[in-house]
């Protein structure tokens, strides 16, 4: 009798400790198909693109309802619908929006960026509802096409956001945070073409060329001179092309690098210029010429090096 005590005891308390257990979250698929991409606005850390989103449920949750989009600027919703098929509710939504990028193109033409559009469930804390991602179904359009990029993931991933307040809920009464449901879809892109990389700098790479001729045109200083004033202020106006294009950012380009390069062999070019004005004047035509040789192969040969270094390592970070 005394040993079925100890288990009697046990089992009178397991049904309480049942009743006090915290209920599991309720939970729907969630899928997410990319219909199109489009409005890569650099300048304004944004792109567009429109899906297909949809929600599996045991229960008649609704989850796209209350379907939030943190990232978005602005977004549209149309067709939306629910049915119940087989014990389930489908339901669907069709969503176009402007997102929210930091575009980093330190390193184009070699770029690649991570394309990132998120929901939250705004009816229920994480607590309650959460988020199953539907992996296998959801998948960008295999027609989908990007000039000048290639898709290479697309990628679905839920998790808990959480904020520093609890927006008056009383189900977080005596707390200070909240939290709720959130799923990440992130579409990674690579570039896939380089020729606007060649349309930005082409007109640093003639300037250059300029550049080298000026030490052939002797002791005219003042040739040479009106010369290198040319090409400086067509790198200046190449550069501000590239900024406009690329947009403006707080930090060094492959493509600024480029730029600030040439601006250093103009200079350099400008002080050889001036040295053999000096020598020529000092009747010392003979070194001067050789200055001027020294200085065009010096300058060739180091703007070559330092291109292909800063090239191959852009590329190599991507």
């Amino acid at each position: 009798m005394r040993a079925l005590l100890p288990l009697a005891l046990l089992t009178a308390l397991l049904p309480a400790t049942a009743v006090h257990a915290e209920p599991a979250p309720k939970t729907c698929s969630v899928g997410a198909y990319l219909i199109s991409l489009y409005d890569f606005l650099l300048e304004e850390d944004s792109f567009s693109a429109d899906f297909w989103f949809w929600s599996t449920c045991r229960e008649d949750l609704r989850p796209l309802d209350v379907m939030d989009f943190p990232t978005a600027k602005h977004v549209e919703r149309s067709l939306a619908s629910t049915t119940e098929r087989d014990g389930y509710y489908w339901s669907y939504v069709k969503v176009s929006g402007v997102f929210r990028q930091d575009w980093d193109v330190r390193n184009f033409p070699f770029d690649r960026h991570d394309l990132l559009v998120e929901i939250e469930h705004t009816g229920a804390p994480a607590s309650a509802f959460q988020y199953t991602p539907d992996v296998e179904g959801s998948k960008p359009n295999r027609e989908l096409e990007l000039d000048g990029w290639t898709i290479n993931d697309f990628e679905l991933e839920d998790y808990v956001y959480l904020y520093d307040t609890v927006f008056g809920d009383p189900v977080f009464e005596g707390e200070e945070i909240s939290d709720y449901a959130r799923m990440k879809i992130t579409i990674a892109l690579e570039r896939a073409k380089v020729i606007g990389f060649f349309k930005l700098t082409a007109g640093v790479y003639v300037s250059f060329a300029l550049v080298l001729l000026s030490f052939f045109l002797g002791a005219e200083t003042g040739s040479r001179t009106g010369l290198l004033v040319g090409t400086l202020f067509a790198v200046l106006v190449n550069q501000r092309v590239a900024e406009a294009v690329l947009g403006r950012v707080e930090a060094f380009t492959l493509v600024d690098q480029i730029h600030v390069t040439a601006m250093v062999f103009i200079f350099f070019a400008a002080l050889i210029a001036l040295l053999n004005r000096s020598l020529t004047i000092r009747d010392h035509a003979p070194l001067a010429k050789k200055l001027d040789y020294a200085g065009a192969a010096l300058s060739a040969i180091l703007y070559v090096v330092i291109n292909a270094k800063i090239i191959s390592t852009a590329a190599a970070v991507g």
